[in-house]
């Protein structure tokens, strides 16, 4: 029997009721018949079917088979289902273990690293999506194509700092450190809200500002940033950053501009000369009037004493022809000697706050101007070092000389000099001043018994002791105080060496002895510790190295014993790039270098590059860290060595 042409009479290809008349023929074989009957109810009645239900299922298949046709040309990449169930699974496991990996941010969303390296994963040589496209993938996994296109980018010179800049937003700025376990903790989570943040907080993977938002919507927890914050840090999981502290309130103001003459300040530095190839040191005493900024007393000597100190301040009185109200001096003991306090009267002696420049600014900063005549222009000595001396005193005086009479805005124009002349206090201003002179004075004083209170007894004892035996000068103990804050040892060694160099006669000539003897046991005091801190350093790096290497060799081995070879590299390299401790990235990051480098060569290159991609993805690792990873590993893949 011959059929009609179905090309003519049908909208089904050729091909299609080719394979449809085969597939008859193959039944029509297992039903004991030849060939098809004649008429359509024959064929019914050989089937054994019901009339209504072969019509309907007859209408059925031939819309089947219309959806089986292609157009020509090769078949487009369609997911396979299996394997787009596989990549769905792998990312619902990993959202159900990092809560808050993704946030939503309206049109934008955050994806922490652990996410991109896991999609990254999946598209790895060997990966679940390996078999899917890019747009199958991004779909897949809920992340836009163009961002799933610039993870996989290939970094170009120069990109990576763009690259870090402009994905900032999506680093995981989160502290997933635990806490430890005591009493204040166990008291803390008493509390089931309490109780409850720390608990969301030990899985939580995203940003501080995402975990608030999931409290609030998720959780259902009314509670703001200020009070969450509150609670992780009392539980020791995070930590602001630390605000710049306030200057303490006894050093404010420690001078202050009211009128010339009203408080002076003075200070010591050491200068150095060069007079005919040989090098001499001296000691520069000057005295400045705090309101006018004017040197008024300058003295060069060849150690700061009492003697010096005295002598600039006689200077100033004949600049200025009248005491000051206040001296504010530091706190070395050769300027609050009895003598000194003696020889200034009425003025009163001030002591400096210790350990603050901010305390006698304008000597700091500058010598200001001091003489309002010029000193004559002489250099005497008989010695070399008395023709030095002559010479600097001579240009340091010249300096403060020219600079006095110089006009200041601050002064409306008129010079330093001039301004000292012309202003006049009131009584008014005198005693306010003279208040606060007393003020200051109470603070220091206040100041000297409480570090006085904070030294060691027995250590200060010593010092005095030993300071009376020595006749060194030490007016109300502030030598011994300031020396007994070292260590015992040090003490008793610097005065043991100090006295055998006065027996035997080798102390320098021009040496203040308090001074020196401070020298001395501060520098054995620093010895002591580096040789104590060198010792038990190289102890401890031992003990060290035995605890942090034995249990990651313990966990390298797991890896490689249950890791595949070539999977072995990227679990290495994400071991380093999250590493706390350098030493940890080292060891890491030398293993995944090994692992590169056992691989066959094609095998290494592929698995370089997702590593490639993967490294410069992660931008919560350092710069360096990442340089240092990436040039490793390639001269692992080119040298074979690590």
């Amino acid at each position: 029997m011959k059929l009609p042409d179905p090309g003519h009479n049908s909208s089904l290809k050729p091909s299609l009721v080719a394979a449809l008349l085969l597939l008859a023929r193959r039944y029509l074989g297992r039903l004991g018949a030849d060939q098809l009957p004649s008429s359509n109810d024959a064929i019914i009645a050989l089937a054994g079917a019901g009339t209504s239900q072969a019509y309907a299922m007859r209408a059925r298949l031939e819309t089947a088979c219309g959806s089986l046709e292609r157009p020509p040309g090769p078949r487009p990449n369609e997911a396979q289902p299996e394997t787009v169930m596989a990549v769905l699974v792998a990312v619902r496991d990993f959202l159900l273990k990092h809560p808050g990996a993704v946030a939503d941010r309206g049109r934008r969303h955050r994806y922490t690293e652990p996410f991109r390296r896991l999609v990254l994963g999946l598209l790895a040589p060997g990966g679940l999506a390996a078999g899917l496209t890019l747009e199958q993938t991004a779909q897949a996994v809920g992340v836009p194509l163009g961002s799933v296109k610039d993870w996989l980018r290939r970094p170009r010179v120069g990109d990576e700092d763009e690259d870090e800049i402009e994905d900032q937003s999506a680093v995981d700025t989160g502290d997933d450190q635990p806490a430890a376990e005591n009493q204040d903790d166990r008291e803390l989570t008493s509390h089931p809200d309490i109780a409850t943040i720390l608990a969301e907080h030990h899985q939580w993977t995203g940003d501080f500002t995402s975990f608030c938002d999931h409290l609030r919507v998720q959780l259902r927890l009314a509670y703001g940033r200020t009070f969450v914050a509150s609670v992780l840090q009392a539980a020791g999981l995070r930590y602001p950053a630390r605000r710049k502290q306030p200057p303490p309130p006894w050093s404010a103001e420690t001078f202050r501009r009211l009128f010339p003459g009203a408080q002076w300040l003075g200070d010591g530095t050491t200068l150095a000369i060069v007079l005919d190839g040989r090098r001499f040191v001296f000691c520069a005493e000057a005295v400045a009037d705090v309101d006018s900024n004017a040197l008024v007393g300058i003295e060069v000597t060849d150690v700061e004493n009492e003697q010096a100190l005295l002598a600039a301040f006689d200077a100033g009185l004949t600049t200025t022809g009248e005491h000051p109200l206040a001296l504010t001096l530091d706190s070395k003991p050769c300027n609050h000697t009895q003598g000194v306090h003696d020889a200034v009267q009425p003025t009163t002696v001030i002591h400096a706050t210790p350990g603050r420049g901010q305390a006698k600014a304008p000597l700091e900063g500058a010598f200001g101007l001091f003489a309002q005549t010029a000193p004559a222009l002489l250099v005497e000595g008989r010695s070399r070092r008395e023709l030095a001396r002559s010479i600097l005193a001579l240009v340091l005086i010249t300096w403060a000389w020219a600079r006095n009479g110089k006009p200041r805005r601050c002064f409306k124009g008129a010079s330093p000099a001039d301004y000292y002349r012309s202003r006049k206090p009131t009584d008014a201003e005198t005693q306010a001043a003279r208040e606060w002179i007393a003020e200051l004075r109470r603070r220091a004083e206040l100041a000297q018994r409480t570090r006085e209170r904070r030294a060691d007894p027995a250590r200060l004892t010593i010092l005095v002791e030993a300071l009376q035996r020595l006749d060194i000068a030490d007016p109300d103990n502030r030598l011994a105080i300031a020396l007994a804050c070292y260590s015992n040892e040090a003490i008793l060694r610097g005065l043991a060496v100090f006295e055998t160099k006065r027996k035997l006669d080798t102390l320098p000539q021009h040496a203040d002895p308090g001074p020196y003897l401070g020298g001395i046991i501060r520098n054995t005091d620093a010895k002591l510790e580096i040789e104590g801190t060198a010792e038990r350093l190289l102890v401890l790096r031992q003990r060290h190295r035995q605890l942090s290497l034995r249990p990651l060799e313990r966990e390298l081995e797991r890896l490689r014993s249950t890791t595949p070879v070539e999977t072995l590299p990227e679990v290495l390299v994400t071991r380093a790039l999250d590493a706390k401790r350098h030493l940890d990235f080292r060891f890491y990051a030398g293993a995944a270098c090994q692992a590169l480098a056992r691989l066959p060569e094609t095998t290494a290159k592929r698995i370089f590059d997702h590593l490639l991609r993967l490294v410069t993805a992660t931008f919560s690792a350092t710069k360096e860290r990442r340089h240092d990873i990436l040039a490793r590993l390639s001269r692992a893949l080119v040298d074979g060595d690590a």
